[in-house]
């Protein structure tokens, strides 16, 4: 039984992969709110699927999805002209510096 996180950026990836899945996702409840989400799971209603480094309360176990492989693309915007606090400016370089690509899988607790 698969409790929907509303709102979901991946929404309409999924859905459109959907029946490339083994999963069957018989939504039963569908929620903004993640702790709304998160209670449920406890009580041990259903299952989600949540972002990989999302923080979960204790009692929660994370998997992770081997398929379909799920990317996203970040991007940093500004003003033209702007100047950057140096917070935002050590922010930037720190984004820059990152090897996303490399970001390790956390592992299934």
């Amino acid at each position: 039984m698969y409790i929907e996180r509303l709102g979901c950026e991946f929404d309409d990836f999924f859905a459109a992969r959907h029946g490339a899945w083994t999963l069957d996702l018989n939504t039963v409840f569908a929620s903004e709110r993640e702790d709304w989400i998160q209670g449920l799971l406890l009580a041990g209603l259903g299952y989600a699927i949540v972002p990989e480094f999302m923080q979960l309360p204790p009692g929660l176990v994370k998997r992770p999805l081997d398929r379909p492989q799920v990317s996203r693309e970040v991007a940093i915007i500004t003003l033209r002209g702007k100047q950057l606090s140096p917070a935002a400016l050590m922010f930037v370089r720190l984004a820059k510096n990152n090897r996303w690509h490399s970001v390790p899988l956390a592992p299934a607790e």
